[in-house]
Formats: structure tokens, sequence, C-alpha cells
């Protein structure tokens, strides 16, 4: 007996049971300590909490740059997203697990993680020109002349320096 073509196969049975599987894009784990290159390398799903978050800090650091950005640029910026993304998710499993190993002591990967997107992405901002704005914060006298009045803003205060 030989082989039956496909279309007389969907005939007899009908679709095949994966078709529906197939016919989805997959989904892409994202696990932290390293270990998964996804939110490096591949496109993001823009239907997953993620990937929205993705598309909404895109759009806040391509308005913070002025709009119109040259491809340079929309990759910097793009980098940038995803690695504040995942400091975020490392943030996170440091709140949700704590800092330290209970058994060993040692500072878990999460934390190296969260060390290190941050730094990058602090390079990465740099490099497209965001700079830190330093806020005015008043003298110590100022200050503390405002905490015996009762006064609670005094930050806009003439002798004030920035730091």
């Amino acid at each position: 007996m030989g082989r039956l073509s496909a279309k007389v196969r969907r005939e007899r049975y009908g679709k095949r049971p994966d078709a529906r599987q197939n016919g989805r894009p997959h989904r892409i784990a994202i696990t932290h300590a390293l270990k998964s290159r996804a939110l490096l390398r591949d496109p993001l799903d823009q239907r997953t909490v993620a990937g929205k978050f993705h598309r909404e800090h895109v759009a806040m650091l391509t308005s913070d740059l002025g709009g119109d950005l040259s491809t340079a640029m929309a990759t910097l910026v793009d980098q940038a997203s995803r690695l504040h993304l995942i400091a975020k998710l490392g943030w996170n499993e440091l709140v949700r697990t704590g800092l330290f190993d209970r058994k060993t002591g040692e500072a878990k990967p999460a934390y190296d993680l969260y060390l290190k997107t941050t730094r990058d992405e602090r390079d990465v901002l740099r490099l497209l020109g965001l700079e830190r704005r330093a806020r005015p914060v008043p003298s110590l006298q100022t200050y503390l002349g405002a905490l015996a009045a009762g006064k609670e803003e005094v930050a806009d205060a003439p002798d004030a320096t920035a730091v």
C-alpha cells in the first residue's frame, strides 16, 4: 500500500493533530540567571506582559530622544529597553526570593544579573546621550531650619546645590 497524498489524508482524517500548535508562533521561555538569551536576540511577543513593557519603554526612550531616530539610535534604544526589562526581572526575582542563599550565604545569581544589566543599561543610555540630571539639594542648615519650622518642601531654597 502506498503513501497517501496530503490532500487525501486531510479528506480522510481531517487536519493534522498538531496543526493548531504549529500555526501559532512559539513562545519563548524567559528565565533568570543568564540561562536565557531570548531577551537579547529574539523578537519579543508583543502580546505578553514583557513585550508590552518593552514596547512602552521603547516609546518613552524614543520620545526622550526627540522622536525621529536613526537606525543606529533605534538599535541602541531597543537594546536599552531589553536591558531594562532584564534588570526588572532580576530585581523582581531578588524581591521574591531574597538576596542571599540560606544554605551557602552567597549572593544569588539574580543579584549578579541585576548589577550587570543595570551597568550595561547605564552605558547604553550614556551612548544615547541621556545623562543623569543633578537635583537641587538644600544645604544642611537650610534643611534643618525647615524641619524645625515644620515645612515639608525645602528643595527650592536659594542656597540649594546640585547633587
